[in-house]
């Protein structure tokens, strides 16, 4: 499995999603949308080539969620996930996650955001 890194804005973002979701659907409900997003990126650094997978012209990929619910290992699913991760193929093969957006965001105007943070705040949030 390739390394998995999130930026600084990556985790800033992700935090807010989840803080959202503990507060409208209790700690079970953020622990299941937590599972997801990681099954998402262990779903999309293992085939970044996979159906479902966009490519915007800067090369960013984009990854809708819904696409991994299914393999989530969480019972019961998160039904209709609204988010997809914005994420990087690196050239040693890892990938990094620049951002996650909602419904009707524009994945365009967000990854030029999340890339320009990332050279503001070079460097990784996590890696696994």
């Amino acid at each position: 499995m390739p390394l998995i890194q999130r930026t600084f804005w990556a985790e800033d973002r992700i935090t807010d999603v989840l803080r959202w979701s503990i507060e409208h659907h209790g700690d079970e409900g953020m622990s299941r949308y937590s599972a997801l997003i990681l099954q998402a990126e262990d779903d999309l650094a293992a085939d970044p080539g996979q159906a479902g997978v966009r490519i915007l012209e800067s090369g960013v990929l984009i990854y809708p969620l819904r696409h991994s619910a299914r393999r989530a290992p969480t019972n019961p699913k998160v039904r209709n996930p609204p988010h997809s991760l914005l994420a990087r193929i690196l050239p040693d093969g890892s990938l990094l996650v620049l951002a996650i957006i909602g419904k009707g965001a524009l994945p365009e105007k967000n990854a030029r955001i999340a890339e320009r943070d990332a050279r503001k705040r070079p460097g990784f949030a996590s890696e696994r």
